[in-house]
């Protein structure tokens, strides 16, 4: 196969990760296009537009006074646009570049289209899925923060399995909580290192005087970061599967016509192209 799979270390994972990025840059940076860079791109330039005193303002003294100025309508914009990007929009992205990856992984065909339809078919799963976890977390991080830590950790790759296995709500976190056992280091560690990104992004943003370059950089940065992390956990996804499943050898197995050593009573393999 192209791309290995198999249980890795996090430095492969994140090679991994970045090779099918590389390789399939027209696949992602066209679904990112499509579903994420409009939406941040209001999110970051809209109210640059609607209240062009802030995009005025030269010092930061004046920056401060134009923001002031904007008052309430400007953070009811900001807010709105934010909440539709989280809720929405960041779903249907990681759902359509999750199910892009699943294609791409075990080397069947798709395209930005097909990967996006895909997407709006499970959006409803993916939504109520993900805000039924982040309840919980909300809960968790109630009872002494830790709980919120862990389900937040368990609950990592809940998108790869609404997308891949076609599960949902508490069946989809269980699923999810089963495969993380034992890898929740990585994704702490993934999550760690998209979060100094970030952070290097928002410094580069600032570092420019004129409000409309820092927001056009803001923008194009976190959607090519955002796509990377689905990316990244959707391999993720394949590690846990082979790391407690053996999915690797059912696939190597498959492939030669043969079955697969079965340690463990996980579901089946991912179904054909047709079926997700």
């Amino acid at each position: 196969m192209r791309y290995v799979i198999g249980e890795m270390t996090i430095g492969q994972l994140l090679d991994q990760s970045f090779k099918i990025f590389k390789d399939n840059l027209k696949l992602f940076l066209t679904i990112g296009g499509i579903l994420y860079l409009p939406a941040v791109a209001l999110q970051q330039i809209l109210p640059l537009v609607i209240f062009p005193d802030i995009t005025a303002a030269q010092t930061q003294a004046e920056k401060q006074t134009a923001f002031l100025s904007a008052g309430i309508p400007f953070m009811i914009l900001v807010g709105v646009l934010t909440i539709i990007l989280i809720l929405v929009l960041t779903p249907l992205l990681s759902a359509s570049i999750t199910d892009a990856v699943g294609h791409v992984y075990l080397e069947r065909s798709t395209t930005p289209g097909r990967s996006i339809r895909a997407a709006f078919s499970c959006l409803i799963s993916v939504l109520l899925t993900q805000w039924l976890g982040s309840l919980f977390i909300f809960l968790g991080f109630l009872l002494l923060v830790f709980p919120g830590v862990y389900l937040m950790f368990a609950y990592f790759v809940i998108v790869p399995v609404v997308v891949l296995e076609n599960e949902a709500g508490w069946t989809a976190l269980k699923r999810s909580n089963e495969l993380m056992k034992g890898s929740k280091t990585m994704a702490f560690v993934l999550s760690f290192l998209v979060g100094i990104i970030s952070s290097g992004i928002n410094m580069i943003g600032a570092a420019f005087q004129v409000p409309m370059i820092s927001a056009i950089i803001l923008t194009l940065g976190t959607t090519v970061l955002t796509v990377y992390l689905t990316i990244a956990v959707t391999v993720l996804y394949f590690h846990c599967r082979s790391k407690t499943e053996n999915f690797d050898l059912q696939l190597l197995a498959e492939s030669v016509g043969i079955d697969a050593p079965v340690e463990s009573q996980g579901p089946p393999p991912l179904p054909s192209a047709g079926q997700y």
